[in-house]
């Protein structure tokens, strides 16, 4: 049972060492699925840790799950559009003060797109350099200790989301040890089971001397020798007209010696029947214990 108790204490940790280092990951995220998607060297506030991003490239998400980054003394922008190969995001202006007025209307030329107008503002960073990593289909992450950074593979950062990786180590650990527990518990249970019958089938055997059944033996040679004996076709006849031997089942004939058993009366061969009562003490026609 020690043993199983460390099994299942092994398992536990291995199922849920998963779900706690899914917190840790830095997997991209994003304000909703019609939102920018914000990985390194950016964070979103909120969803992932300060480590996962660069310095002054917080990123948060407004009552209307828009992206929205704090430029430096000026109004909060609504990021648009995030290039990581180009190192740019287009962003536009997310609210008007309200104590402003309307000095002067003008008429500039605006590209149309899908029927939305507004006035985008174009952001280029140079630090973190990071088109090297994009461009060999790698992302960047900051070097553990300090603000340097290293290209490493773009499937750990595309991979499932924190609350998807959390569902599905809870969806299959929790089942599965589940499952672990109802086995060792079944198994521990017939081990057991097996062992006192086990236990009880020694004692009884150690207890209870069982007699092996004794096989009864025929008649002596002297004994077998005393019965008479008679030479075929030297009287008229033998009782009840018996011609056939009951033990070999051959007819007898002429001047063949046989034997009598005097308690029944009954002839057999010599040779058949002194073989028959060497092993066997009864006849063998009507089982008469002589």
């Amino acid at each position: 049972m020690e043993k199983e108790h460390i099994f299942l204490l092994i398992f536990s940790f291995f199922a849920l060492k998963p779900i706690a280092g899914a917190n840790d990951d830095c997997l991209p995220a994003s304000c909703s699925s019609r939102e920018p998607e914000v990985r390194f060297p950016f964070r979103l506030i909120g969803h992932q840790p300060a480590r996962c991003g660069f310095p002054g490239f917080d990123l948060s998400c407004d009552q209307q799950n828009q992206t929205i980054i704090q430029l430096p003394s000026s109004l909060p922008y609504v990021v648009n559009r995030i290039s990581y190969l180009e190192q740019t995001d287009y962003v536009y202006p997310g609210y008007v003060p309200s104590n402003c007025e309307v000095m002067k209307t003008i008429e500039l030329p605006v590209q149309r797109n899908g029927g939305d107008i507004r006035v985008a503002l174009e952001l280029m960073w140079f630090t973190p350099y990071c088109k090297a990593c994009e461009r060999e289909g790698k992302v960047c992450r900051l070097k553990s200790g300090d603000w340097r950074t290293i290209c490493v593979s773009s499937s750990h950062g595309k991979g499932l989301s924190r609350g998807a990786k959390y569902g599905l180590s809870i969806g299959i650990g929790v089942p599965a040890l589940t499952c672990i527990v109802g086995l060792v518990c079944y198994a521990s249970s017939k081990v057991q089971n097996d062992n006192s019958t086990r236990n009880q089938s020694i004692e009884l055997s150690s207890v209870v001397n069982i007699p092996q059944p004794s096989s009864r033996k025929g008649l002596d040679t002297p004994t077998i020798e005393s019965y008479p004996k008679t030479v075929f076709g030297e009287s008229c006849g033998l009782p009840n007209d018996d011609t056939t031997c009951a033990i070999c089942l051959s007819d007898y004939k002429l001047i063949e010696s046989l034997r009598t058993i005097p308690e029944c009366n009954h002839y057999f061969h010599s040779e058949c029947i002194d073989e028959w009562l060497k092993l066997n003490a009864t006849c063998p026609v009507c089982r008469n214990m002589p």
